[in-house]
């Protein structure tokens, strides 16, 4: 087979070469858009299914959660193992699939069986989760400003609003990216604390406590109004607060300092308390009855006492907080070390914090690419942030994927002249180790298109453990044996092309063996 190459290629050396510059030239495109990563991903499709059941035991999540989800889930094509855990108030699956399965397929199949699981609590919605074994790619938190004493302006609570409610969104929109998972901070909440005496003396139960404030805080639709050829919609405003975000008020995005827009959500919060209070629930005696006859504390005596006790502004259970650790700098930027020459760490206790995930099978740099550009527009004063807040990133995979393609990128280069070096010194003849060496770059050029045109990634594994000596090897062996039978004047009388033949045709059965050996030990 190689000496018919070889006749072929002496017979039409014109062709080789055209043959060569498309090779360079597809290569070079290839190498210059391949997809780029740190690391592939191994894992097969593996396709996460998250079931919330509050207040539920994890026995009772077993039993009326896991339980059903497993069962829906059986028989699904190419479905190798699911595994579950059951914790309280919270179901996690877990379905692993067969090497070759494609991901798309196999989500849509989990997704089928979803929509037909018999015997779940009313309140249970099941979901998919969008975490991938290589799906993160940066993590930030957010930084409030200060005021003269150090503390931050804002709360947690507006912290976490904006992180929930702005910059998710935002985030969710840059291409590739397909969710951002939140941690830290509070999820604001108004809080209402009765006063049982009271209520009893007042003759009120819970119920219409919580019926008051409810209906009070709705908007009600009615009827049309006809004006002439116009027809008007009728309706009432009943939401506390008009149902308008105070962050998102002009008040808020164009004050003018921090402080304004701080003190403006301070007053704003006090008003809907105040709105709260005044809620009526009943009639007593023709008086009404509001809210704040029925709560801790009582009517307010004094206007500071608004937001102590009785309706205040509370947060949800936490099951946990977010902290920060980053060296300490000095004056001059740079970090501040102890005397032994440790780095000197200072702690934030509280930060809210987002972590952006990728979605599978997606290119890393392209994301984070657009991900800074996202980021740079919100941090530059866009008005979709509040006045003074931040988006601190403090890792991403882009120093990753530098480093590793440095080290490749070094690899490459070290083992290719090393390779040259070495073939040099032993073939003792410039032009057969340049012919030798040629092999390195044009092999890695098809290596590179191949990578390109199926879709895969260049990364430490698939062009980090290139083997120099292996991709030269069925060369050295037909170049060396070309030289020895040119430079020994064997068969003189012949043609060039012909010595070259026979020459090849002598190693020809070598060459295949190694060849396949090398293949062989590669699969």
């Amino acid at each position: 087979m190689a000496y018919r190459l070889i006749q072929w290629a002496l017979a039409n050396p014109v062709i080789v070469l055209l043959m060569g510059a498309a090779l360079i030239a597809v290569g070079s495109y290839s190498f210059f858009h391949v997809n780029v990563e740190a690391y592939p991903d191994p894992a097969p499709a593996i396709i996460e299914v998250i079931a919330k059941y509050p207040g539920a035991s994890a026995e009772e999540v077993e039993r009326q959660v896991t339980i059903p989800l497993e069962v829906a889930m059986q028989g699904m094509p190419g479905l190798t193992y699911t595994r579950t855990k059951s914790l309280f108030g919270l179901s996690h699956m877990r379905n692993q699939f067969d090497y070759g399965y494609d991901y798309l397929r196999c989500r849509q199949e989990v997704i089928n069986r979803l929509q037909f699981v018999e015997g779940l609590p009313d309140a249970v919605a099941p979901s998919l989760s969008p975490t991938s074994p290589t799906g993160e790619i940066m993590r930030y938190t957010l930084s409030s400003p200060k005021d003269a004493a150090g503390r931050d302006l804002y709360a947690l609570n507006d912290l976490k609003a904006l992180q929930d409610w702005v910059i998710e969104r935002e985030l969710r929109r840059v291409p590739r990216i397909i969710d951002v998972v939140s941690s830290g901070g509070t999820v604001k909440r108004y809080e209402v604390h009765p006063n049982p005496e009271q209520l009893l003396n007042y003759g009120i139960t819970l119920d219409q406590l919580q019926n008051a404030i409810t209906k009070s805080n709705a908007n009600v639709g009615g009827n049309y109004l006809f004006e002439g050829e116009n027809v008007i919609n009728v309706r009432s405003i009943g939401l506390i607060g008009f149902g308008q975000d105070p962050a998102r008020s002009m008040e808020v995005l164009n004050a003018a300092t921090p402080e304004d827009a701080a003190e403006y959500l301070r007053s704003e919060a006090d008003r809907r308390l105040k709105r709260i209070r005044q809620t009526v629930i009943t009639a007593h005696n023709n008086l009404p009855i509001r809210v704040e006859n029925v709560i801790e504390g009582g009517s307010l005596r004094y206007s500071d006492d608004i937001g102590v006790h009785g309706v205040v502004v509370g947060h949800q259970p936490r099951l946990g907080q977010v902290g920060l650790s980053t060296p300490k700098l000095d004056a001059n930027g740079r970090i501040e070390t102890t005397s032994d020459g440790k780095t000197i760490w200072q702690d934030e206790r509280e930060r809210v914090q987002g972590i952006v995930l990728l979605r599978k099978g997606e290119a890393s740099l392209p994301a984070l690419h657009d991900l800074e550009a996202k980021l740079k527009e919100l941090n530059e004063g866009t008005g979709k942030l509040l006045p003074g807040v931040q988006i601190d990133p403090y890792y991403d995979r882009t120093d990753l994927i530098n480093v590793t393609t440095e080290t490749v990128h070094e690899n490459l280069l070290v083992g290719m002249g090393l390779v040259s070096l070495i073939l040099l010194m032993f073939v003792s003849n410039v032009r057969s180790a340049i012919i030798v060496a040629l092999n390195i770059p044009l092999a890695l050029l098809f290596a590179f298109a191949v990578l390109f045109m199926r879709g895969k990634s260049a990364n430490l594994l698939s062009i980090g453990a290139v083997d120099f000596g292996i991709i030269v090897d069925s060369s050295v062996i037909i170049v060396e044996n070309i030289y020895r039978h040119l430079s020994s004047g064997e068969y003189s009388d012949l043609p060039l092309k012909d010595r070259i033949l026979r020459a090849s045709k002598e190693v020809e059965r070598s060459l295949f063996f190694t060849t396949a050996i090398m293949v062989c030990a590669f699969l």
